[in-house]
């Protein structure tokens, strides 16, 4: 019997997701959709030239006024661009700017000097800075409402297309409540995001119960894509007579050429046959807890094996364990442990554990609704969560 470590799911903090979304949105956009932006910021920072003028008490040449205007636009949309698409650019376009405003500085003197552009009087050359001002705001403001239009009905198709994502992940990951003359199981997944990337499923074929849990790597869309092919392929083979070792061979030779490079799988889960003993697999997955009624004690249950999809040819094992009335078997997600309180401290199995020990009588649909209160009462909820609680009549 082997222990493992944390696996699954990696960190996630508000912060970096934010950031993360951020970035995808800005990338995602064309930029034919962004010359409504473009066009609003060029002009609502081309009040600068006008600005300057202001300053100046209305004495610049318009020649002057309307250089500044343009410099002060076009910097202004280098900026946008480097942030929203290229971050990295942004020192480079500070270094660019102060090259500009210095040449900038020596052609306004040159002009102002030349005598060629006459310079307006006091009145007309505040009067003119003053409308163009309301001209500039005025423009910009019907350009930044052009660009909510078209961004407003992109997002409104994305939220309606995660709708129905959500929809459907609900139908593939329903909360799970079953019970036979030997066992009894309570299950459910709260996705951390409109979808998630947790599966739990239950599957009885011959006589032969199976249930597992798997964690996709990652949140959102694209995990909730990943755990509903995988709730597809983990049902299929099981229904085909496949074991709980080959389930995972076979998962680790398809996943590779479906996924992400970067994602992955862990997987924890059961097998009862007429015996009484249960088979138990685990791959890169939080161990599970084997509480046993006789003893009124806990086995951390694990085998020591590398997350699926991850690297090809890998061999997975799997172990077996003894089980009396009475016993039961938890299998709970890294979302679940690793939920944190205002001081930093981890939910833990440890408390997993006095949840399950206080609530030894509970039907196991009561258990799963006492853990998930206790974990939402800790702290605030950073991963996907799911929980699956079986009990040994």
């Amino acid at each position: 019997m082997a222990e493992t470590v944390k696996t699954g799911s990696r960190r996630w903090t508000p912060s970096s997701a934010w950031r993360r979304d951020r970035r995808a949105y800005w990338r995602s956009v064309p930029m034919r959709e962004l010359r409504y932006l473009m066009i609003a910021v060029f002009i609502l920072f081309g009040t600068g030239g006008f600005l300057a003028d202001v300053t100046a008490k209305g004495r610049l040449p318009v020649a002057v006024v309307v250089l500044w205007a343009a410099l002060s636009g076009i910097f202004a949309i280098l900026y946008v661009i480097g942030f929203a698409r290229r971050p990295v650019v942004i020192p480079g376009v500070i270094a660019l700017q102060l090259i500009v405003i210095h040449f900038a500085v020596r052609v306004t003197n040159a002009i102002i000097q030349s005598h060629r552009f006459p310079v307006p009087s006091m009145e007309w050359g505040l009067s003119l800075s003053v409308n163009g001002i309301w001209v500039t705001l005025v423009g910009s403001y019907l350009f930044f409402v052009g660009f909510i239009q078209t961004s407003g009905r992109r997002a409104m198709i994305a939220q309606r297309e995660l709708e129905l994502a959500q929809g459907i992940q609900a139908t593939l990951v329903p909360r799970i409540s079953y019970r036979d003359q030997r066992f009894e199981i309570g299950a459910m997944t709260l996705p951390s995001e409109k979808v998630g990337g947790d599966v739990v499923d239950l599957v009885v074929q011959d006589g032969v119960l199976f249930c597992y849990v798997a964690d996709v790597s990652g949140h959102g869309l694209q995990a909730g894509i990943l755990m509903g092919m995988v709730k597809t392929a983990g049902r299929t083979l099981l229904l085909d007579g496949c074991g709980l070792a080959e389930m995972q061979d076979k998962m680790n030779r398809v996943l590779p050429s479906v996924k992400e490079q970067h994602m992955y799988m862990t997987f924890a889960g059961l097998r009862f046959d007429a015996s009484d003993e249960a088979e138990y697999a685990s791959a890169g997955h939080p161990p599970m807890l084997h509480w046993r009624a006789a003893t009124k004690d806990f086995a951390m249950l694990a085998v020591d094996q590398l997350p699926i999809g991850m690297f090809e040819g890998v061999q997975y094992q799997t172990a077996r364990v003894r089980y009396e009335a009475g016993d039961m078997f938890v299998i709970t997600t890294d979302g679940v442990l690793e939920v944190e309180n205002s001081v930093g401290e981890e939910f833990s199995t440890n408390r997993l554990a006095g949840i399950i020990e206080q609530s030894e009588m509970q039907r196991p649909d009561q258990t799963v609704e006492a853990m998930v209160k206790a974990v939402q009462a800790f702290g605030k909820q950073k991963d996907d969560q799911t929980i699956l609680v079986l009990r040994v009549l």
